[in-house]
């Protein structure tokens, strides 16, 4: 099934150009930043429609740790990505409070095959960039911004990882929020703002990045409980925004600083986020606006809702919830990106609804292919991206072909 859809992909995006449907193509930003220092019309127009896939942390460990080498596998993987018409690779550097590159803030991940905090005589993301432009791919810095560990077990993070660090200082220990979740940087916390703005803005100063990229993960549970004290400390200085409301105003605050810092560094880097498809479940449970970000000037250059749903999807139909979001996208300098389940191609989706949904994806080889011309024939249609790599092309490229 992979050697189909990845064959049948190649096909596709060698025959159906950018022009095909209704969409009006990959442009970029022209957005001003929040703080005014980003002059409008800074950032590039690419002509053709951004088609991405997502390389996951965990593709990477296997990159690092299988065959000949992380340098030798991820140029393979790269050439397969390239030779089909993927033009952007969206890559995981940061996702549980740590760094696949060289960082002065945060400490090198487990993903990079050892503990995390040790030492490397490579450079991960260096070596993705240099792989990257020398086929004419571009590349965006994936983070998760809040996440820090699925355990809540402090010991297993490095010595120098920033929420350790917090954690052992009682008075520095109410930046987190400990949870069933695991450890999370608490979004209302200034600090964590700083943090995340910091990091991102040493990849943008020391790497040739196209782009900063955001995920779906924001507050990781509704719980009054775990911002309680600054909520409690807004109400008495005056503040009459309900806890939802102010903790959406929480990660907009982080998302308009990160968009202003990139474009005072780099005016051209993009920032794009990812959100959780169901626009409701962005709002009121992960308190991410993101109507505001698609409305407003100054929170994303690009928008790439995650519509992980089939045709027959009980819940979240794939052509209305495209529709729903292609309404939600206000402001024409933000470029619509529609997310795509690549990696459901062939098996069951458990939560479709019905059997005959639940199956779809295995009864019909095409789905993936009918979705893309789908989008295309969208107004807003600016490109889509694809979850994940190892969805698509197998673990061990040297012996899949796409011809």
């Amino acid at each position: 099934m992979k050697k189909y859809v990845c064959a049948m992909l190649c096909v596709f995006f060698i025959f159906l150009s950018a022009g095909c449907g209704g969409g009006s193509g990959y442009t970029g930003a022209t957005t001003t930043a929040v703080t005014g220092t980003a002059p409008p019309g800074t950032s590039p127009v690419p002509s053709e429609e951004m088609r991405a896939v997502w390389l996951t942390h965990n593709e990477i460990y296997s990159m690092c740790k299988t065959g000949n080498g992380f340098r030798e596998n991820i140029s393979s993987a790269i050439s397969a990505v390239a030779d089909a018409g993927i033009n952007t690779l969206i890559v995981q550097m940061r996702p549980f409070s740590d760094a696949l590159y060289h960082s002065g803030i945060f400490p090198s991940s487990s993903y990079l095959g050892e503990a995390q905090g040790s030492d490397y005589d490579f450079d991960a993301l260096e070596i993705i960039i240099k792989e990257a432009k020398s086929r004419g791919v571009s590349v965006h810095a994936w983070i998760n911004p809040y996440r820090v560990s699925y355990s809540t077990d402090f010991s297993a993070l490095a010595d120098s990882n920033p929420a350790k660090l917090w954690h052992s200082r009682a008075e520095d220990a109410s930046r987190l929020i400990v949870c069933e979740k695991g450890i999370w940087y608490k979004p209302s916390s200034p600090e964590v703002q700083r943090l995340i703005i910091d990091g991102a803005c040493e990849i943008v100063r020391n790497y040739d990045i196209d782009a900063i990229h955001l995920d779906d993960y924001f507050y990781p549970v509704t719980d009054e409980s775990i911002d309680a004290a600054e909520y409690g400390e807004y109400l008495s200085l005056g503040g009459i925004l309900s806890l939802a409301q102010w903790r959406r105003e929480q990660v907009s605050c982080m998302v308009s600083g990160l968009y202003a810092a990139i474009k005072r560094i780099k005016s051209g880097v993009l920032l794009g986020i990812s959100p959780s498809g169901k626009i409701a479940c962005n709002i009121d449970e992960m308190y991410a606006d993101v109507g505001r970000w698609c409305s407003e000037d100054g929170y994303v250059d690009y928008i790439a809702p995650q519509l992980y749903y089939g045709f027959l999807n009980g819940t979240c139909p794939f052509e209305k919830t495209a529709l729903e979001w292609q309404e939600l996208v206000k402001n024409p300098d933000v470029s619509l990106i529609f997310g795509l389940a690549a990696y459901k191609c062939g098996k069951a989706d458990e939560y479709a609804g019905t059997d005959e949904a639940k199956n779809e994806w295995i009864n019909d080889s095409g789905v993936l292919l009918r979705q893309i011309e789908y989008i295309r024939t969208l107004e807003k249609h600016s490109g889509f991206a694809l979850f994940s790599y190892s969805g698509i092309w197998n673990t061990n490229i040297a012996d899949f072909s796409l011809k």
